[in-house]
């Protein structure tokens, strides 16, 4: 079976699948709908937990690259080379959780990095560097991220 082949029986299937799953569902009362939903937004919200932890894992875990920032909500990956809009536009990555099963099915090549959002838009906004490389700003007092020794104040 070639791949366009492939394809076409898998968009068959899926049509199928589909339409038996909007049966099913029209004939839900609205507790048991709920219910259905409840569980089904708890398996996704499992399954795309899954796949991050194994791109994170597989790029050093839950910590900035730059400044150490580890709050999980802030960080994403960054292409090391600033060519994220290209490398979207070529595979159709809309998604994070698309781009993370991209990687894992290409076996996580080089070329990406964890890197909290503040450093990503300063990279971006800063010709591909992020300000803290250019000793420009410090990580902030306050900030969750590990400063150097030098850097952290203690009071009182």
């Amino acid at each position: 079976m070639t791949e366009e082949e492939w394809r076409a029986h898998r968009a068959l299937v899926n049509a199928n699948a589909n339409k038996a799953r909007a049966l099913r569902i029209a004939r839900m009362t609205p507790d048991a709908l709920a219910a259905f939903r409840a569980r089904d937004n708890a398996r996704n919200l499992a399954a795309r937990n899954s796949v991050r932890d194994v791109v994170y894992n597989a790029y050093g875990g839950y910590r900035c690259n730059c400044c150490g920032e580890d709050e999980r909500r802030f960080l994403s990956i960054d292409h090391v080379n600033n060519d994220g809009a290209a490398h979207r536009r070529a595979h159709g990555h809309t998604t994070g959780e698309k781009m993370h099963r991209w990687l894992i099915r290409e076996g996580f090549p080089s070329g990406f990095q964890v890197l909290c959002m503040n450093c990503q838009w300063g990279k971006r906004n800063n010709n591909g560097v992020c300000p803290h490389k250019e000793g420009v700003t410090t990580i902030p007092q306050g900030s969750r991220a590990k400063r150097p020794e030098a850097q952290r104040t203690h009071i009182g």
